[in-house]
C-alpha cells in the first residue's frame, strides 16, 4: 500500500438474489472499496469485484445473466467499473473459440503459467486432431491408428502437377515421433538399389488412402539399424507399385 492512503472497507455493497421459475438463482454481491489519499487534489480510487458462486450450474448462470447483463436497468444503476467487472465475469473468456455465453470450461490447476499455457496448447491440439479425423482429412489414424515400426504399408498421395493420376509409395515404416497434429512417420524401401526414406505428416491431407500390407514383429521402437546395413535389407517391394486391381483407366475414374 502507497504511503499516504487510506483504504476505507466494503463502504458500499449490492446484493442481487433472483428466483428464475421455480429454481432459486444463487446470489451475486457487487462490492465497492474505496482507497483515499491524503492530499485533497488525489481523487479516490475506486475497485469493484464481483462475488459469483463458482459452483453455479449453466441454468443458474444463465438466470443470473438475465438480471445482470441483459437487464438496461440494473446495469445502469451500477458505474461503469462494476459493469466492465460484471461483463468479465459473466463472459466466456475463450470467445471467440467457444460459446460467449456457454458453458465456463474447467482446466486442471497448474504449478505456473508456463505449465498453464502448455496444458492449454495440448487440448486445443487435440481438438484439432479430433476435428481432423472426423472430417476425413486425417486417412492414418482412422485406418491404421496403432502404426508401428516394422509395418509394410503402400501409401497412395496426392499428384500435384496431375490431380486425375496419384502417386504410390511403399516401403517400410523406421520410426514415428508422436506430438499431436505435428506427428510424423519415416516410409524406407530402395529405389534402384538406392535406400529412399520419406517423411510424412501422420495428419497430412495429401495422402489419400493408406493399405497396411504386412506387419513384421520387431524389438525396437525405431528401426535406424537399417541404415548401416546392406541395401537389400531395405528392399520391401517395388515402391512405386500400384494394387493389381488398380489400372490406370479405373484410378482415373475413381479419382
Amino acid at each position: 500500500m502507497a504511503a499516504g492512503s487510506v483504504w476505507r472497507g466494503m463502504c458500499s455493497s449490492t446484493e442481487m438474489s433472483a428466483t428464475a421459475g421455480s429454481k432459486h438463482v444463487p446470489a451475486v454481491r457487487i462490492t465497492e472499496k474505496v482507497r483515499e489519499r491524503e492530499h485533497p487534489a488525489v481523487r479516490p480510487v475506486k475497485r469493484y469485484r464481483v462475488h459469483i458462486p463458482l459452483n453455479a450450474t449453466q441454468e443458474e448462470l444463465d438466470a443470473i445473466r438475465e438480471r445482470t447483463l441483459f437487464n438496461p436497468t440494473f446495469m445502469m444503476s451500477i458505474g461503469p467499473a462494476a459493469r466492465q467487472m460484471l461483463t468479465r465475469k459473466l463472459t466466456n473468456r475463450s470467445y471467440p473459440y467457444e460459446e460467449k455465453f456457454g458453458p465456463r470450461m474447467i482446466y486442471q490447476r497448474r504449478r505456473n503459467a508456463q505449465h498453464r499455457a502448455r496444458a492449454l496448447l495440448r487440448r486445443l491440439n487435440e481438438e484439432e486432431a479430433t476435428a481432423m479425423k472426423e472430417s476425413g482429412r486425417a486417412v492414418i489414424p482412422n485406418k491404421i491408428p496403432d502404426l508401428q515400426a516394422g509395418d509394410v504399408i503402400r501409401l497412395r498421395l496426392r499428384n500435384p502437377n496431375n490431380s486425375e493420376v496419384d502417386l504410390w509409395f511403399t516401403g517400410m515404416v523406421i520410426a514415428r515421433r508422436n506430438s499431436g497434429t505435428s506427428s510424423t512417420f519415416v516410409v524406407r524401401n530402395a529405389v534402384d538399389g538406392v535406400a529412399v526414406e520419406r517423411l510424412f505428416p501422420l495428419y497430412s491431407p495429401t495422402i489419400k488412402d493408406v493399405e497396411l500390407l504386412e506387419r513384421r514383429k520387431q524389438r525396437l521402437r525405431k528401426l535406424l539399424f537399417l541404415r548401416r546395413r546392406d541395401v537389400d535389407r531395405s528392399n520391401f517391394g517395388d515402391t512405386l507399385a500400384r494394387p493389381a486391381n488398380l489400372t490406370y483407366s479405373a484410378q482415373k475414374k475413381k479419382a
